[in-house]
């Protein structure tokens, strides 16, 4: 027995010896043979079928790619080919009878290049019209359009195309019409009253965003005939609301559909209710729905269109004084102005606008100042004694009523001058009722001369530097009391010397905080719209703007030069003041900055050279007026006379200055008030010092009159 181990153990020695080792080792342990051969099979296996599925994949994939591969390479054959000209149509045309579909269509899509060039190849596009292949269909449909001279005559091919299997051609014919206009309209007639149901509703499609001109009957008759059927109902009624002219029962259908806001189709119904003023009375039940509905998003657009009826809408305010109480605040405001315009005997108002001043909720928003005004319109005697009323409750502890009482005394401040002496007193003690007081007085305009204290206080008052929110609550105060300032003009010359203080505050000599950058630089303009208002070339006002342009506030510079041109036009100093300006910055009132220069009454020379720099600035509206302002420079301008023939040329001198609208909403008294609530309008307030307003006209056209004015102006005077 023993000798056979030791047999078996000697027949396998080397087996043997290795088991041992790899039982033995006291390094890492390594596999055993069996593990080997495992992970070795494995591994072979996995290779083989990864070898066999690639090469089954290679198989598969490797025609569509030779054939991408030629298609690409026949395309830049292609725009090689079509860069030679009218030369390589004969070319072009044999590829067209390529069996190849991609090479048919990579000769169409080139040969759109040659555009009317192409018109031998015109029997051959024709016939590929018919492709069996769709994108050479559309293709060829782009071709035959670009051939013709005149798109009209595209119209007979395109239309049948509407009918196309593909979704493609159907695509590339819709656009082709919609390139003709509405002239393809009458042409669209067979399609329509057709029997082919697809016809029809593709034709109606492309009149959906086409449209027709203008008393078409015909055309219109058979879009309000597709209203019958269920397929081209909702495209009919679209077509017919934008383009044509819908009955009643058509725009109060598409109202109760109630699409989205900014759909074509739902401002053009809104604008044709405008329109048709009182004749739209029909529809005022289907608005009055609308403006009911609390998710509604078309409440401002109902209450113009129900304003544009006038009286004839009077029977709805019933129904309107119902919505009163089930609106928000902001949607009852609009509500109290349209029963307004539409009460034929608007003295029945007064007690609804009475019981409005009266507000006492926290949510009543703006109501008692609309309230005001619209009190004040109907009787001015009546508005008076509720501003008697009001006034005691000025005097009454804090509260959400108080709050109200000021929104009325706000609204009624054109007759409320009787509030001032209350005001005052008030201000005196809680100064956080400044920033009100200073609004009412802001709308007296004239007659709040005798609030000029609070407006003093204010203005003497420094910035406070305790947190961020103080600080707007001062720039806000202050912006209130400049207004004030400005309304009142040379009456509210008493308040120069602290107008002198606001502007010497050492805030404007140092870079603005980035978080209050815009609401300072507000603030600044609106204290030099102030100081100019007051018509007063005060020295030492002067001086302190003078010590502004030598600050870091680069934000206010330019500002700062306007008022100092209106100030002290004459100043010697003031080019150079100027020109260092507009070497060293470029702000957004550039153009402004430009604008004030001819007022300047020194030496302008080198003013001139620095603004032929401008005449290619990025920016139309800094192009335009350095354009002007060098022709207003006259003879110190002649050497522009070179940049100004370059700006000729120059392609940019075709695009016309961007002008600032005035910010109107036309005869919406609600919008208007709420606009002139806000951040009083500074703006508009400095536009009166810019008296230099130019004409909505090109760069090029104000370049051609700038050389005109400055060679006139050297030619030599007649002895």
């Amino acid at each position: 027995m023993v000798r056979s181990r030791v047999f078996f153990r000697g027949q396998h020695s080397a087996l043997g010896l290795f088991m041992a080792y790899a039982r033995t080792s006291r390094s890492i342990p390594l596999p055993s043979l069996g593990t080997w051969l495992i992970i070795l099979v494995t591994g072979s296996a996995i290779f083989w079928i990864w070898q066999e599925r690639e090469a089954s994949l290679q198989t598969e994939l490797r025609p569509g790619e030779r054939e991408a591969t030629e298609a690409l390479s026949h395309l830049q054959d292609m725009e090689a080919v079509v860069s030679e000209g009218p030369t390589a149509l004969p070319a072009l045309i044999a590829e067209l009878n390529n069996s190849n579909a991609r090479k048919r269509g990579n000769a169409l899509f080139v040969m759109r290049r040659l555009a009317t060039q192409a018109e031998p190849a015109l029997p051959r596009v024709t016939e590929l019209l018919a492709d069996p292949d769709p994108r050479v269909r559309a293709l060829a449909l782009d071709v035959y359009c670009s051939i013709r001279s005149s798109p009209q005559e595209a119209i007979p091919v395109a239309i049948p195309l509407l009918l196309d299997s593909s979704a493609l051609v159907q695509e590339a014919a819709h656009r082709m019409l919609l390139h003709v206009g509405p002239d393809a309209a009458t042409a669209l007639l067979p399609l329509l009253e057709g029997a082919d149901p697809v016809g029809r509703l593709e034709g109606v499609k492309v009149l959906r965003e086409m449209g027709w001109p203008p008393g078409q009957q015909s055309v219109e008759a058979a879009v309000r005939h597709l209203l019958m059927a269920n397929t081209t109902h909702d495209h009919a009624l679209v077509a017919l609301i934008k383009y044509g002219e819908p009955t009643s029962a058509e725009l109060s259908e598409l109202l109760q559909k109630r699409f989205s806001p900014i759909d074509a189709a739902t401002s053009a119904a809104f604008e044709k209710l405008v329109r048709r003023g009182p004749a739209a009375i029909d529809n005022a039940t289907d608005l009055l729905d609308l403006m009911a509905d609390k998710d509604t998003q078309y409440f401002y657009q109902c209450t113009r269109a129900l304003r544009g009826m006038g009286s004839a809408a009077n029977s709805a305010v019933p129904r309107i004084r119902q919505l009163m109480n089930s609106v928000n605040p902001w949607q009852r405001a609009q509500l109290l102005w349209l029963l307004y315009d539409l009460e034929a005997d608007s003295q029945k108002l007064i007690p609804d606008m009475v019981e409005w001043l009266d507000c006492n909720g926290p949510s009543d928003g703006h109501i008692p100042f609309h309230a005001g005004r619209i009190l004040l319109q109907i009787d001015a005697e009546e508005a008076r004694r509720q501003v008697e009323r009001l006034i005691p409750r000025i005097n009454q502890p804090p509260s959400t009523a108080r709050v109200n009482v000021f929104e009325a005394l706000w609204g009624l401040a054109p007759v409320a001058e009787a509030a001032i002496p209350a005001l005052n007193q008030l201000t005196e003690v809680e100064a956080y009722q400044e920033t009100a007081s200073l609004r009412i007085l802001r709308a007296m305009g004239p007659r709040a001369e005798a609030g000029l204290p609070i407006a003093r206080r204010v203005l003497a008052r420094p910035h406070s530097n305790i947190s961020q929110a103080h600080h707007r609550v001062d720039v806000e105060k202050q912006l209130e009391a400049a207004r004030v300032v400005a309304q009142l003009g040379p009456a509210a010359r008493p308040l120069l010397p602290e107008l002198r203080t606001a502007l010497s505050s050492p805030d404007w000599l140092v870079p603005l905080a980035t978080g209050s950058v815009a609401s300072d630089s507000l603030l600044f303009r609106s204290l030099l719209v102030a100081l100019l208002s007051l018509e007063t070339s005060d020295p030492a006002c002067v001086s302190v703007l003078h010590t502004i342009l030598q600050g870091q506030t680069h934000q206010i510079h330019g500002d700062t030069l306007i008022a100092l041109s209106v100030l002290t036009p004459e100043a010697p100093e003031l080019p150079g003041a100027f020109a260092r300006w507009l070497q060293n910055y470029d702000t957004s009132d550039r153009r402004s900055v430009i604008l004030a220069i001819p007022r300047l009454q020194s030496d302008r020379r080198v003013l001139a050279s620095l603004l032929t720099l401008e005449l290619f600035d990025r920016d139309p509206a800094v192009r335009q007026a350095a354009a002007w302002t060098l022709g207003n420079l006259r003879a110190e301008a002649c050497g522009a006379l070179p940049a100004l023939r370059e700006a000729l040329i120059d392609y940019r001198v075709s695009q016309v200055t961007r002008t600032r609208g005035l910010g109107s909403h036309g005869d919406d008294k609600y919008l208007n008030l709420e606009k002139s609530r806000g951040t009083p309008d500074v703006d508009a307030q400095w536009d009166r010092f810019q008296d230099q307003w130019l004409p909505n006209v090109s760069v090029g056209e104000l370049a051609r009159g700038a050389i005109s004015l400055i060679e006139n102006s050297l030619e030599p005077t007649s002895e």
